[in-house]
């Protein structure tokens, strides 16, 4: 694997964790199932499980 997208992987997964702990503390908050975090939340999972599936099969 390039060292370039190594680190880009890094870089998003990093991110993403972090994106998805914040998602995840305004979702204990907020009860709407629709809400912009809601989705936010839902989003950083799929970018996760993704990139990671991406990456597996590189």
């Amino acid at each position: 694997m390039p060292l370039a997208r190594s680190i880009f992987l890094k870089l998003i997964f990093s991110m993403d964790r972090l994106f998805f702990s914040i998602s995840i503390s305004w979702l204990m908050r907020s009860n709407g199932f629709y809400s912009y975090e809601t989705r936010s939340a839902r989003f950083a999972v799929l970018l996760h499980f993704y990139y990671f599936l991406v990456d597996k099969n590189a």
